[in-house]
């Protein structure tokens, strides 16, 4: 029995919602054979391209349905911002977060992905820190963004704050190996608290031994203090592991 279009696009919404994303391509290039200018068959059909991780595709649709149906499909330009910043265009994905915020679409993935754009792309840490602070008014309990603003901190040179953000990180994933490594470096760059450090690198190293990098901090750390036996054993161990100067 033959269904409508209308009907086609209600299930594509429930496979979507399914993670069924290759019926939802199917079911959504019927409508759209029939249907050229059909918003919503764009719209599900670049969620299932996003979800299959082909961003240009989802971008190619998310442009269509902004074409199409600008007013009701406003959301778009976050959707859209995820794809390009998936799809390491960092400028692009920056305006259509910041247009999706304008336009009153706020969530923490929107101030995350843009406090990261903010910071690690293109050094403007307060802005950085700004859009962080954000995320976690939204959702105090992501890890990453805690750590991500502790970075863009330490760029500041706001070294107080670093470690406060980092130690809290910890508190909310005691299993979070970056946050760990990261205050052992402010802990050993900054205060030149090697013992604290040592500790923290430890703790790293033991969550991810095979992390060339934290052996030589540790190394430095050792060596720093005297015990140049230490230092040795963790130089020769990050040396096995690939480490090159």
């Amino acid at each position: 029995m033959d269904i409508s279009n209308e009907e086609k696009l209600e299930a594509a919404q429930e496979l979507l919602e399914n993670e069924e994303d290759e019926k939802v391509l199917e079911l959504c290039n019927q409508v759209i054979a029939e249907e050229p200018n059909n918003a919503e068959a764009y719209y599900l059909r670049g969620e299932a391209y996003y979800n299959l991780k082909n961003y240009q595709k989802a971008i190619t649709d998310y442009n269509k349905v902004l074409r199409l149906d600008e007013e009701n499909y406003k959301i778009v330009y976050s959707y859209r911002g995820d794809a390009y910043f998936h799809s390491d265009k960092y400028t692009q994905a920056l305006k259509d977060y910041s247009k999706a915020i304008r336009l009153g679409y706020e969530s923490e993935g929107i101030f995350s992905n843009r406090g990261l754009i903010y910071g690690k792309y293109l050094q403007q840490y307060e802005k950085a820190v700004a859009d962080f602070t954000r995320a976690i008014k939204i959702d105090p309990e992501r890890p990453d963004n805690y750590n991500n603003r502790a970075l863009a901190y330490s760029f500041l040179g706001q070294n107080d704050k670093t470690l406060e953000d980092l130690s809290t990180a910890i508190k909310i994933n005691p299993k979070f190996d970056a946050a760990y490594s990261n205050r052992g470096n402010v802990y050993a760059g900054a205060f030149q608290n090697y013992k604290k450090a040592i500790s923290d690198f430890s703790k790293a190293i033991k969550l991810n031994p095979n992390y060339a990098s934290l052996y030589v901090w540790r190394g430095n750390c050792y060596e720093a203090l005297g015990d140049l036996a230490k230092a040795r054993a963790d130089f020769d161990t990050a040396e096995k592991l690939g480490y090159e100067k």
